[in-house]
């Protein structure tokens, strides 16, 4: 038998459903991160001066440059 509902019986309340937006921007801000952490290296090796074989720096350095055109184009 299901018990009988008081009046001083506290609702359940849930919290908010995030809305379009919150998810959109912190999406968006995820991605800064990201382009920032992938171009982090090249700034390290650059400023470090430490030298590496050719292929490995164009990897590193190409990397840099697509994140910094990311960063710019937010």
């Amino acid at each position: 038998m299901p018990k009988p509902y008081h009046w001083h019986t506290p609702a359940t309340v849930s919290p908010p459903a995030p809305t379009l937006l919150s998810m959109k921007l912190r999406s968006s801000w995820t991605l800064i991160l990201a382009a920032a952490a992938v171009g982090l290296p090249a700034l390290i090796f650059r400023l470090g001066g430490i030298h590496l074989g050719t292929e490995a720096e164009v990897a590193i350095f190409g990397l840099g440059i697509l994140s910094a055109a990311f960063l710019i184009s937010t």
